[in-house]
C-alpha cells in the first residue's frame, strides 16, 4: 500500500494569511484595513490556493473517475443517489492506491449556472471511512433542472491540486442559457449581500481578492453566521462562464476568530467573507457563494467582468 493521500475538502482553499494577498497590479483601496491587519481565515486546515495544479493529461494517467446513478437515469425533480468511484490506475483489488486522510467534498453545477450542490463530508453517512478506502462515494441529490450538469471533485495530491471534471446527464427540462446580472448588491429573506471586488476591475493573470459584505434587510448587524463546514463560507466560482471549470473555493472573515464574533464596533451592520483566486481567463465569471445562520443555508449569486490580460510594454 503507498502512503496516504492527502486530500483537502475543496482543495483550491481561498483563505490565505495577508502577506500572500497579492496581484498582478495594485489593488483598490480597502478602506477596513483588512489585508493588513487581518487573517482572512480561521481554519484548521492549511491554504491550498498558491499550490500548483495537476494538468488534466496527468489526472487522466493517473486516476479514473466512474459515477453510477442509481434509480438510472437521472431525472430532474427525482431523488437520486450517484455513486461516485476513483480508480488509481495501476492498483487492483478494488482499493485506491493511496488512501484520503481528509474528507472530499464534491460541487455539482448546471451548466447555466442556475443550479448548484455541494456536499460536506458529514454527508456521507456513518460508512465514510470504508467509502474512502475503497475511493467509493455515494451523494443524494435530486436536480431541478435538466440537461447537462458538471460534478467537481478535487483533492491534494503530493503537494498538487488535481481536480476532475465529470459531465452529468439529466432528463427534464431543458435549462435556459445563463442569465448575468452584474449588480453588486443581491438581497436574500432577511439578508443583503454585497460583493467587491481588488482590483476593482480585475483582469486574466490577477490575484482576485473578493470580499462579500452581509447585512440584514433591516439594517440590523448579522450575528448569527455559523460555520458551514469546514470553513465559514464555500464559494463556486464559475470563470468565463464555463461550468466544466468550475472552481469550489474557501472564505473566511476577519470578524471570526476560531468561529467567535470579535467585538462589535459601533455601526457594525455584520460580517464580511473573504476569499480570492487566481483568475485564468477573461470574460463573465460567476461566484456563488454559500453560508450558513441561524436561520439557514443560503445561497447568492454574484456576477463580474473580467478583463483581458494587460498588454506587455516594450
Amino acid at each position: 500500500m503507498k502512503p496516504w493521500l492527502l486530500i483537502a475538502v475543496g482543495a483550491v482553499a481561498a483563505c490565505a494569511p495577508a502577506t500572500a494577498l497579492r496581484t498582478a497590479r495594485p489593488v483598490a483601496p480597502d478602506p477596513d484595513g483588512v489585508y493588513e491587519r487581518s487573517r482572512c481565515c480561521e481554519l484548521e486546515d492549511p491554504t491550498f490556493h498558491h499550490l500548483k495544479t495537476v494538468s488534466p493529461e496527468r489526472v487522466a494517467e493517473r486516476f479514473r473517475f466512474r459515477v453510477e446513478p442509481e434509480p438510472g437515469p437521472l431525472i430532474a425533480g427525482r431523488e437520486s443517489r450517484l455513486h461516485l468511484f476513483i480508480e488509481e490506475r495501476g492498483v487492483t483489488g478494488g482499493e485506491l492506491g493511496t488512501l484520503p486522510e481528509r474528507r472530499p467534498n464534491f460541487l455539482i453545477v448546471s451548466e447555466n449556472l442556475e443550479e448548484l450542490h455541494h456536499f460536506h463530508p458529514e454527508d456521507l453517512g456513518p460508512w465514510q471511512e470504508a467509502a474512502l478506502f475503497e475511493g467509493r462515494f455515494t451523494l443524494p441529490v435530486a436536480f431541478r433542472l435538466g440537461g447537462p450538469h458538471w460534478l467537481i471533485v478535487d483533492f491534494l495530491d503530493k503537494g498538487t491540486i488535481v481536480t476532475a471534471s465529470l459531465r452529468l446527464e439529466v432528463q427534464g427540462p431543458a435549462q435556459e442559457p445563463p442569465r448575468w446580472e452584474f449588480a453588486p448588491t443581491r438581497r436574500l429573506p432577511g439578508l443583503e449581500a454585497s460583493l467587491t471586488t481588488a482590483p476593482e476591475t480585475p483582469r486574466a493573470g490577477d490575484l482576485l481578492n473578493g470580499i462579500v459584505a452581509l447585512a440584514t434587510d433591516s439594517g440590523e448587524p448579522v450575528l448569527d453566521l455559523r460555520r458551514h463546514g469546514n470553513a465559514l463560507a464555500h464559494v463556486a466560482l464559475v470563470p468565463g462562464g464555463d461550468a466544466a471549470a468550475t472552481r469550489h473555493l474557501h472564505g473566511g472573515g476577519q470578524e471570526h476568530s476560531h468561529f467567535r464574533f470579535q467585538e462589535i464596533h459601533p455601526g457594525y451592520r455584520g460580517p464580511k467573507l473573504y476569499f480570492n483566486d487566481s483568475l485564468r481567463r477573461e470574460g463573465p465569471h460567476r461566484a456563488l457563494v454559500q453560508f450558513r445562520t441561524g436561520t439557514g443555508l443560503h445561497t447568492v449569486t454574484f456576477d463580474f467582468a473580467v478583463a483581458g490580460r494587460e498588454p506587455e510594454t516594450p
